[in-house]
């Protein structure tokens, strides 16, 4: 807009100049006039006026076609500087004559030295004239312009001698006298022609208006010189004569063509030489010329006399040789052209021949086909024989036939017909689209049509497909970007603006980091440009930032695209605004990790947090307190004032607490009114006492509730690693135990754990020992848990559980024993004989009669990443004669994560071989969206620990309610464990959980026992029953 309004305004100061300078003209001539005429000036004995008048008027001129030359193109610049020293020429002739006339006083006679520099004005415009041309001419132009300037100056000398041969006769003046007046008109008249035939045969394009106003100047004072020369001969002219005006008029002129010279008018370069055509025009000239000459003889014969004829003679004798040059020139040139008109028809039928484009000539009235190349025949199918002399209309080529009618039409309207879409049949009868142009000519009489057309029908149908694929990201739900190799977006689609909040408008041409929510660190953008640039595709979550500012995630993956060199071109980049998932999954491991009341971590993140300091303290060989603060008669205030007095005094506490407590420290809700502190790389135990104390004093101040003051204190029980215990259990135990010791103590104090350690190691060495013998002895048993489908009251399988039945010391619970195991490896051994033991009792079963009955198994992590595991587990069906649907696996949470990639091929292989996979003890580990998605789990089982304490638990009861909502969305089948209660049962039966174990039902049983509840629980069904596994 700017440039275009810049333009506009220098077009109009042009414009504006030039009327100023018109109009300067047009006063300079009016005052010239009035002095000249009406005063009259110019017949002062000095003649003063006219002569100042003249000299301003050739030195103007002169300026101004030096200053065009500057202006105009490169070709003309060179002609206007000879326009300039003509005119300069003229201007020191006048400097003569006024100093003469003016300062000397002295009459200036004819001719004197003025007259040369008169002369040298004609001769320098006839070379500004033939130099006004688009490049130098040849020497064969050359010959003909100039035997024609001599063919026009002969006629001219004929017809002056014709016309003045009475005042010849009669002037009483000298030889050279009676010569240098009959030269002027002789001169200026045919520097007038020579200057005309340029003009209208050579002359082409923007560049013909300056030169025709220079034309007219010289016009000007062609006449002028004409009516002076007789005027002379006859002795009748003098200064302030009328005709003195002419001449000022002459340079005026000039004065404007040179003004309107501009940078852009320059000659056409089509016009360079003469064509044959316009040769055979020239030819009319010179005898135009000499019929005009004859005329003037003929006119002026009663005035001629012998001697005026002889003199004629001799400017005839220039004629005739004149013209016979002429000849030459332009048979030379005839044949110049001939030999190029040949080989540019050759080149040209090359052309036509070799183009790739459809190239036809036709009968412009009936279409009928003259010639096509090689490209036409190619696209349509036919033989050169069998389309020349045919009709369009007769092949069938026009698809629409309309289309052919509609070309002609604009044609002879003299419309452009250039870039149209239309369909033509092929021989083989399939519809092409083509681009065509079409363009009349002339061959000898004949209109024809001139057509070329490039076969579209490829980049139809991919421009077709590209608006399909282009409409598909524009109605894409994910988000589009492309990008260049640098990074610059080139396209983004409406679901990133709506996503984003930026327009598209607003983000072409920008960095995809003005997304960035300054969340993800250097590394992570370096890691994502590596794997660009090494050609692979990269793919994670992006933290970006709307342009309102609020953070969203984004699912996006990056492809790179590659051009036929393998060269990136572009990124893809499509994304998916994941940020209700995102905080649902975070709500949900929120909700497994943390107090729903206090927001404090629960025991499932103490006992991770827990485990982490242990191994920490472990590596740095230092101390790790536990404290367990239970507070003191806090049940009384439940019962008293209410649960919801009782639940914000909690949180008040727990914002207590935690200002008490330094950074790398932890605190958690253990359940009820029962909290744990964890305090990291302590150095001694005093650190403890210290601690616990202040807890106790944060206690002291009254609890505002609901504008009550409630006083409540605490006990507080400690224990050390490593000296009261190595591992959580065992610490929190402790833990536990001192601070029971402290409310025997009445409360409102803490206690240390003292205990002996060295009976408790050698317990734990001789348990390891008696535990890797087992095996070999048959001490380990299986004992079986019904799992009950509340609907309906039936036994739908069973979960197969270890027991050690120790020869001393009886049955050994499974915490007692399994950690054992799972430390000194041998739980990959136990586990084999687990499978293989549930799967013969599995199989006894069938054979019983319970054909729907399922056994769930625990899979250890070091079992479930056994190479063989899939293929032994197929071959013990094989052995045992059972369906893969009746096994279900059970694994943790901390197994799943554990080598993701063999994990999912292990998953997956055993999904494919038909066994069920359960997820045990869910809600206790990360408890992710994510991985229920990716890996192919068939059911959830709720922990027991988040069971125990419903529905009475707030806490455990919203987990419980996300978990089961959470498969329910998912479609996973849930089973609840440690069910012992029917509150239990029929809440979790409220939520839609239909698949419960626990004592309610039955505890654990051996397998004679077992098989007796099945007899009273089960009656027997056949093979075609409905599986049983879940």
């Amino acid at each position: 807009m700017t440039t275009d309004t810049s333009t506009d305004q220098a077009g109009i100061a042009v414009v504006d100049r030039r009327r100023l300078t018109l109009a300067g003209l047009v006063g300079f001539l009016m005052l010239f006039a009035i002095g000249n005429y009406l005063l009259p000036l110019g017949r002062l004995p000095t003649h003063w006026w006219s002569d100042v008048f003249w000299t301003v008027a050739s030195l103007a001129a002169a300026l101004k076609c030096f200053a065009a030359s500057r202006a105009a193109p490169a070709p003309l610049r060179r002609a206007w500087q000879l326009f300039a020293l003509a005119c300069f020429s003229w201007f020191m002739g006048m400097l003569i004559w006024d100093y003469q006339e003016l300062v000397l006083h002295r009459f200036t006679p004819f001719p004197a030295w003025p007259d040369a520099f008169y002369f040298l004005f004609a001769a320098f415009m006839a070379l500004g004239v033939f130099f006004y041309r688009d490049g130098t001419p040849g020497l064969s132009v050359t010959l003909l312009e100039a035997s024609q300037l001599g063919i026009f100056v002969s006629c001219i000398v004929i017809a002056h001698l014709a016309v003045f041969a009475q005042p010849l006769r009669v002037a009483d003046q000298t030889t050279l006298y009676v010569a240098v007046a009959l030269s002027y008109p002789i001169v200026f008249m045919s520097l007038l022609v020579y200057a005309v035939a340029a003009l209208w045969l050579r002359v082409r394009g923007n560049a013909r208006r300056p030169l025709a106003y220079i034309v007219a100047g010289i016009a000007a004072h062609a006449i002028g010189d004409f009516f002076y020369a007789y005027e002379l001969l006859g002795g009748t002219y003098q200064v302030g004569h009328h005709l003195d005006i002419v001449w000022l008029l002459g340079f005026a002129l000039i004065f404007w063509g040179a003004s309107i010279q501009s940078p852009g008018t320059a000659p056409d370069r089509r016009n360079r030489e003469p064509n044959l055509q316009r040769l055979h025009t020239d030819r009319m000239l010179p005898v135009a010329a000499l019929t005009l000459a004859t005329l003037a003889v003929f006119a002026f014969r009663h005035s001629l006399q012998v001697d005026d004829y002889h003199r004629l003679l001799y400017p005839v004798l220039c004629l005739v040789a004149f013209s016979a040059l002429r000849e030459r020139a332009s048979s030379t040139l005839e044949a110049r052209y001939s030999s190029e008109l040949q080989a540019s028809e050759s080149r040209l039928r090359q052309l036509f021949f070799a183009t790739p484009a459809m190239t036809s000539i036709t009968r412009l009235s009936d279409g009928t086909f003259l010639d096509v190349n090689t490209g036409y025949l190619d696209a349509t199918g036919y033989r050169r024989e069998e389309m020349i002399g045919h009709t369009s209309t007769e092949l069938g080529l026009w698809a629409d036939p309309e289309d052919r009618a509609r070309v002609v039409a604009r044609l002879r309207d003299r419309q452009p017909v250039r870039g149209i879409d239309i369909r033509i049949r092929t021989r083989s009868g399939a519809i092409r689209e083509v681009l065509a142009s079409f363009e009349p000519m002339r061959i000898g009489d004949e209109e024809c049509l001139l057509g070329i057309a490039l076969d579209v029908t490829e980049r139809k149908i991919a421009e077709a497909e590209m608006r399909k694929l282009s409409g598909a990201l524009e109605q894409a739900a994910d988000t589009v970007m492309i990008t260049d190799p640098q990074g610059l977006i080139e396209y983004v689609n409406p679901a990133f603006e709506e996503i984003t909040g930026f327009s598209r408008a607003e983000v072409l041409g920008k960095n995809p980091r003005l997304l960035n929510g300054g969340l993800q660190g250097p590394e992570f953008y370096q890691a994502l440009w590596d794997t660009l640039e090494r050609g692979q595709v990269f793919s994670e979550v992006f933290i970006n930032r709307r342009k309102n500012g609020d953070l969203f995630y984004e699912q996006k993956t990056i492809t790179p695209l590659r051009d036929a060199s393998g060269a990136v071109t572009h990124f893809v980049a499509t994304g998916r605004d994941i940020t209700d998932r995102i905080e649902v999954e975070e709500r949900l491991r929120f909700l497994a990790h943390h107090d729903t009341l206090t927001e404090l971590p629960n025991r499932a993140l103490l006992l991770e947090r827990l485990q982490r300091d242990l191994a920490g303290a472990s590596r740095a060989k230092c101390k790790l307190g536990v404290l367990f603060l239970d507070l003191d008669r806090f049940k009384t205030i439940n019962d008293t004032l209410g649960h919801d007095t009782g639940d914000a005094m909690l949180r008040q506490l727990s914002e207590r607490l935690l200002h008490r407590l330094r950074p790398n420290d932890s605190i958690a809700r253990f359940g009820g009114d029962e909290f744990v502190l964890l305090i990291n790389d302590i150095k001694s135990v005093d650190e403890l006492a210290s601690l616990a104390e202040r807890m106790l004093i944060a206690l002291l101040p009254p609890f505002d509730i609901h504008a009550t003051a409630l006083h409540v204190t605490a006990s507080v029980g400690i224990s050390v690693y490593p000296d009261d215990g190595e591992d959580s259990g065992t610490l929190l135990k402790h833990a536990d135990a001192a601070m029971y010791r402290a409310k025997e103590m009445g409360g409102n104090t803490f206690q240390f754990y003292s205990a002996e350690m060295g009976s408790h190691a050698m317990k734990r060495l001789t348990l390891e020992n008696d535990l890797r013998m087992a095996l070999d002895r048959g001490e380990f048993v299986l004992h079986y848990q019904p799992q009950i489908d509340i609907a309906s009251g039936r036994v739908v399988g069973v979960e197969a559980l270890l027991r050690w039945n120790h020869a001393e010391r009886g049955l050994v619970g499974p915490l007692d024993f399994i950690p054992l195991l799972e430390e000194t490896g041998l739980i990959v051994a136990v586990g084999r004989w687990v499978l293989e033991s549930a799967l013969a009792q599995l199989a006894e079963w069938h054979r019983a009669g319970w054909q729907s009955l399922a056994v769930a198994v625990n899979l250890s992590s070091h079992q479930f990443h056994e190479p063989e595991l899939a293929q032994r587990l197929s071959e013990s069906l094989q052995t045992y004669a059972l369906p893969a649907r009746c096994v279900e696996l059970e694994i943790t949470e901390s197994t799943l994560l554990q080598h993701i990639p063999a994990t999912t091929a292990t998953l997956e292989k055993l999904s494919e071989l038909g066994f069920g996979i359960a997820l045990d003890d869910f809600g206790t580990g990360y408890s992710s969206l994510s991985y229920l998605r990716r890996f192919p789990i068939d059911t959830l089982k709720i922990d027991r620990s988040f069971v125990r304490d419903i529905p009475a638990d707030n806490n455990d009861a919203a987990i419980t309610r996300a978990i089961v909502v959470m498969a329910q969305s998912l479609q996973l089948h849930l089973v609840a464990e440690g069910v012992e209660l029917e509150e239990q049962r029929d809440f979790l039966r409220s939520l839609g959980c239909n698949t419960m174990q626990g004592y309610l039902f039955s505890k654990p049983l051996d397998a004679a026992a077992m098989t007796r509840y099945l007899q009273t629980t089960l009656a027997p069904t056949d093979s075609t029953d409905a599986p049983a596994s879940h």
